[in-house]
Formats: C-alpha cells, structure tokens, sequence
C-alpha cells in the first residue's frame, strides 16, 4: 500500500516479506535489514507496524489489495399495520419499535433484531444508549417469539443494503491505488465465484452443452426435411412481403406504405416507432419521382430473383432429397459412434497447450536478459549465421511466432477432419465386413477388445500413421494464404496513422480483399481434399484436384450442404447456450445465495462462451459427417455402383440392391489405394 502513495511515479518500491497475504485490517509488522552489506535501493525500517487496508491476494510475489465483494444486509420490517410512533420514545410492545429515518423505515416496525446500520440510523436521530438498548431486545424478544403467539404482519418488507468496507486515507487517493483495488478487485472476485461454483460451470458449460447438442443433432437428422420446408416457406414470405412493400412504395398498387408497415410491427411487439425526422426524411424519398422508380425497378428485379428461386428450387428437388437423406444417415452414424464428439474437445485442449508454450517461449524470448541474449547471439554466430540474420530474427520474431501460432491452428483443424472424415469412411465402407469391422461404431463393430471410443482412437491411430503430412501440408497453405493479409493489415494500419496518399491505401485494401477471397477458397477446397484423403487414402495434392472435380461435378449437393449446415449451425449454437445461461438463473435463484446476482452473472460469463464453444464444435462433427457420407456415396456409386450404401442411401439416389455375396467380392485395386480398407 505503501508504494501506491505515490501514484504510479514510484521508481524504487518499499516491502515486508510475509508468510501469507494478510487479510482486511491485519496488522504486519516491519524490521530490520539484515546485517551486511545494504543494496543502494533498499531503505531502513519506515515504521514498526503497517495496517492492511484491504484484503490481498498474492500475485507475482506480490500482495495486491482488492475491493473485497460488498456483505449484503437484510432487515425484516413490518409496513401494515404501521409503526405505533408516538411510543417511539418509550417503547413498550415491538410495534413501537421503528425503523431508521434514513433507510425511509420511520413508519415500520422491526420484526428481528436490528443491524448495526439501523443502530447508526438511531444514533444520528440522538436515541441514547438505553432507548436503543430497549429497542434492541423487544425486536430479539419478538423474534424469537412464534408465528401463532405474536402480534400479526399483515405486509412486511425487506430491507436490504449492500456495503462494501473499506479503509482509506487521503494519501491513497489517487489513480494508481484505484487501478489496483477496483479493477483487481473485479477480477479477483470474478475468479473466487468462479473457483466456488467451478461443479455448475462444468456440467452446464461442457457436460449439459454436449448432451443438449447430441440431442438437437438427432432430431434435426430426423425432423431435416421439415427444417427445410420451414424455412423456405419463411424465405418466400419475407420476399413477397418485401416485394410488395416496394411495389406499393413505387407506385404500382395502392395498399401499406413501408412506413404504416413499420409501425403495426412496432404495435405488435411493442417497439419504440421511428423517430419523426426520419419519418419525414423517407416520406420526402417516397414521393419524390426518381425514388418512386428506384422502388418499382427493385420490386421488379426482387420478383425476378423469387421467380428463379423457385424455379431452382423445383429443378434440384432430386437433389434436395439427396441431401435429406445424406442429414438423416449422418444423424444415425453419430449415433452409431458419439465418441466423435469427444475429439474436437480434446484437440481444443491440445491446442491451448500449444497456445501456451508458444505464449511463454514469445515472453520468454523478449525478456530475457542481457546475458542470455548475448550467449544465444555467440551460438548463432558460431553456427554460421551471420550477424544481421540474428538481429533480424529478434526483430521479426512476433512474425515468426504468429506464423507457427496459424500453422499450430490449422494443423489441429486438419487432424480432426482427417479423424472425423477416417472414421465416419472406416464406417461406410467396412460396417457389414465381420473380418474388418472393427472402429465403425457399437452396432457394428464385432471384433475382440471392442471398448466405449474405439472408433474416434483407431481414426487417430490411423491418421497418425498416413496422414500427419497431410495435415502439416494442408495447414502450410492455409497459412501462407492467411498471413499476407494480416501483414496487409498492420501496413494498412501504419498508413491510417501516416499521411500517405489515398491510392497505396486503396491498392492495399483491394490486395486484403483478394487474399481474404483466396483464403476462403483455399479453406473451402482443403476441406473436402481432407475428407477425400481420408476416404481414398491419396496424397494431398491429388485429393484436392479429386476433390475440384467433385465441387465442379455436383455443384448443387456441395452448396446444399453448406446451406443446411448454415441453418443446423444456427439451431444449435443459438439455443444451446441460451438454455444454459436459463439453467444457471434457475439454479442460482433457486439456491437463495446471498450474492445471486453476481454469482449468476461470474459463472454466465464463462458457461455461455463454453457452452457456445461446445455446441460449435459438435455441430462440427455433424457437418464434417455429412461431407465424408457425400464424398463416400459419389465414389461408390461411380466406381462401385453403390455397393457399400446402406439401404436407405440406395433408395434415394436410386441404386437397386446388390446381392450379400457381392460385399465378400475381394477389391485389390481398392484395398490397395484405401488405406481404410486395407488396414
């Protein structure tokens, strides 16, 4: 506390070693030096004793104060009947007894003992010792009085105050001391409500999200035709509706002007109307000619863009119930092997470690001290490298550590394609194989040893052994695709602050624009290339051209499937942290904590970005699901006429059956390029 007196010009700091950070109103007290040789920095004994004025906690050997979390005092008055004031002097009975004229309790009566704030309140209306004294036991008395044998309440209420104690004195007024106390007083509370309710962030940010996730993935496989009609008859009606708005508003019919439309919502659902300057503002562009025919050109190319909509629509209905079919089989394969939705969690951690080791080799490489520095320069020198390579690598190192941070990134997101994609394929093709079934779920897996995850760890084991360069491979592109524009990003940042001309500026922004283009592009082949390699078993580069082919192929079924796992995207990484943050309110409510509100608010901060975390990466699964069941089905159906397609597949695409003896036919020439199948 001391070293806060001066605000933050302090160069030279003044401490006492301590067994333990004293808590709030703690006495510490100093010494002397040791004997010996004194530093030039360190300064003699200040005073003998040091008063905390606020609990501390310890952080990098130091013991930071904190504004503690405020105590919550509750008092029980009576309002009906009221206070009996004219015996307020001379109490005889508790209705006499009234509350304090400064918490508004002058005209209730105490039904429980009072708090020191409403012993403070009779103090400063000039109550003496033994007035209060009095008052103090007809409250305790009729407190501990039962329900049936006391005066009647017929309306009580509760007052309730919230301090927070502190102790301070005008040397500690100053920005340096709040900085530390209210500030680390949030966090530092912020982390103890955490610490105290880490069992329900848990459950509702990992385990419910899961379970709540595994659920809405079934039902949408079963209910996805449904989904689908839903929203495109939505899509529809906000058209027609739109277009008719304009075609009103450009003077081709007569009825609701855009305006009156606006107001019956705000009627409806009981929103503030829009605000009159802008009223007039848009009455002005209605009537004036050349908007008239800018709302009636639009209406006319909206009707235009429903039109072919719907002709799209009938003209892929084929394939729309491909696409059905292809949700509904990936629903059942989840539920075949839910031990998918583990790997995403577990890569999530892995990749946080290496976030840290990348965090804590960047900080350790920028403070480390001039010894260390020049023992590192004399290797490198010895090594071979010139001198100006070494200075440029300290220069540049922050490039260097977010180029491996974006690889580490991608190459995490590559191995759980490649994992989710290896087993969903292992399932496809081998599910009815009693020799090599083993990896492709509980309802299908025979073999010895069968144990709860075994799919998830034999498509690990799988791609650890053929496909980690894959994955290194892919994650180089991604990242050498994504970095320039982030370098773009810093140049275009440093010519904001300049005074350069508007034309670099404008090239930089087009160049940002391009590669933010090539990196979706990019990202968008290699995730069909990953799957296409865990289902064939080639190399990366051959996948992605296989996999161009198969975009230019089947247009159609490759935006169908980005569309549908759009809308199962939203349903479940919208609902689900939502209903978790519900849960929360109802636990806390329910559990009467004496801090609900910000109990409730520590633990939602945490459990909804969980909760969100969660239910994307499981929504993950489903999709990568879907792109290896398409992927699986267009390759058995054009090099093996749909032999390996469950029976529900074949009535969708329209493959008549095969015969059981055909699943036995031995294929060299797969087993030879498919490292599933020849595992």
């Amino acid at each position: 506390v001391e070293d806060l007196r001066g605000g933050f010009g302090f160069l030279f700091t003044y401490g006492v070693c301590v067994e333990a950070c004293p808590e709030q109103g703690v006495v510490v007290y100093d010494y002397e030096n040791p004997i010996g040789e004194t530093p030039p920095w360190a300064e003699s004994m200040k005073q003998q004793r040091w008063t905390s004025p606020l609990p501390t906690y310890l952080f990098a050997g130091r013991c930071i104060p904190y504004v503690p979390r405020p105590e919550v005092a509750k008092m029980l008055v009576c309002v009906e009947p009221p206070c009996n004031t004219t015996n307020a002097d001379a109490p005889q009975q508790p209705r006499d007894v009234c509350g304090a004229a400064k918490d508004g309790a002058s005209g209730m009566w105490l039904m429980q003992a009072p708090d020191w704030e409403t012993i403070a309140g009779w103090q400063a209306e000039n109550a003496g010792r033994e007035l209060i004294e009095t008052r103090k036991r007809l409250a305790e008395q009729y407190a501990a009085t039962p329900k049936g044998a006391r005066d009647p309440c017929q309306l009580d209420f509760v007052i309730e105050r919230w301090v927070v104690k502190k102790f301070m004195d005008e040397g500690l007024r100053n920005f340096a001391y709040n900085i530390f106390t209210e500030y680390t007083g949030f966090m530092f509370n912020f982390y103890d409500e955490i610490r105290a309710n880490v069992k329900v962030i848990v459950v509702l940010g990992l385990v419910g999200p899961l379970l709540a996730t595994l659920l809405l993935l079934i039902s949408f496989s079963c209910c996805v035709k449904t989904v689908l009609v839903i929203s495109t008859i939505i899509f529809f009606l906000v058209v027609l509706a739109l277009d008719y708005l304009l075609y009103v508003q450009g003077g081709v019919i007569e009825g609701i002007t855009i305006l009156n439309a606006a107001d019956q919502v705000c009627d409806t659902f009981r929103l503030p109307h829009i605000p009159e300057k802008l009223r007039d503002t848009a009455f002005v562009m209605s009537t004036e000619e050349r908007a008239q025919s800018m709302f009636k050109w639009s209406a006319i190319a909206l009707s235009i863009v429903a039109g072919l909509a719907f002709v799209f629509l009938v003209a892929v209905c084929k394939q729309i119930r491909i696409m059905i079919g292809l949700f509904r089989e990936a629903g059942r394969t989840m539920l075949h092997m839910p031990s998918l939705l583990a790997v995403p969690l577990v890569l999530t951690a892995t990749m946080l470690l290496v976030a840290y080791g990348l965090f804590y080799a960047y900080v350790g490489l920028s403070s480390m001290d001039l010894k260390t520095s020049v023992f590192i320069a004399d290797m490198a020198k010895s090594s071979g490298l010139p001198e100006d390579a070494v200075s440029t690598m300290f220069e540049y190192r922050i490039w260097f550590f977010v180029f491996l941070g974006y690889w580490a990134y991608y190459f995490h997101q590559a191995l759980f394609k490649l994992i989710t994609a290896c087993a969903v394929s292992r399932w496809y093709f081998l599910r009815e194989d009693p020799a090599r079934n083993d990896g492709t779920g509980w309802h299908h897996d025979r073999g010895e040893g069968c144990y709860p995850g075994r799919p998830a760890c034999y498509a690990f084991w799988v791609v650890s052994r053929y496909h980690l360069g894959t994955a290194a491979c892919g994650s180089l592109v991604l990242v050498i695709v994504t970095v320039p524009r982030f370098i773009l990003e810093h140049v275009l940042r440093h010519a904001d602050a300049g005074a350069s001309s508007t034309v670099p500026k404008a090239l930089v922004r087009c160049l940002k624009c391009c590669f933010w283009c090539l990196e979706k592009a990019v990202e968008f082949l290699t995730d069909y290339a990953y799957v296409y390699v865990a289902v064939s078993g080639n190399g990366f580069w051959y996948a992605c051209r296989r996999s161009a082919s198969l975009i230019n192929g089947f247009p159609v079924q490759v935006c169908l499937d980005r569309m549908l796992s759009s809308i199962l995207g939203f349903l479940v990484c919208f609902p689900v942290p939502c209903g978790m943050v519900v849960i929360a309110y109802v636990w806390f409510w329910a559990r009467g904590m004496e801090h609900f509100s910000w109990s409730w608010i520590a633990s939602t901060l945490v459990i909804c970005p969980l909760a969100y975390l969660v239910a994307s990466m499981c929504s993950d699964v489903y999709r990568v699901t879907v792109t290896t069941l398409l992927v699986c089905t267009m390759r058995d159906k054009e090099e093996f006429n749909g032999r390996f397609m469950p029976e529900r597949l074949r009535q969708v695409f329209g493959v008549k059956g095969q015969e059981d003896d055909a699943r036995e036919i031995e294929l060299p020439s797969v087993a030879a390029r498919t490292s599933l199948l020849s595992a």
